[in-house]
C-alpha cells in the first residue's frame, strides 16, 4: 500500500550551496531585493556570502 503524503507536510526546498533538501522550516532564509535564498545551516550561508562578495568579470 502506498502512502499519500500529508497536505500540511513541511515542503523541501534546496540548499542555494549544497543543494541538499532541506524542509522548510529549519531552513535558514536570506531576503534579497528580488529573492529569497535558503541554506540548510550557517555553514552554507557563510560560503554563499563570501562567493557573493566577489567581483563579477
Amino acid at each position: 500500500m502506498t502512502q499519500r503524503p500529508d497536505k500540511h507536510e513541511d515542503p523541501l526546498l534546496q540548499c542555494e550551496v549544497c543543494l541538499k533538501d532541506i524542509p522548510r522550516s529549519v531552513a535558514k532564509g536570506h531576503e534579497g531585493t528580488e529573492y529569497v535564498h535558503y541554506f540548510c545551516g550557517a555553514d552554507c550561508y557563510a560560503k554563499w556570502q563570501a562567493n557573493d562578495k566577489k567581483p563579477v568579470r
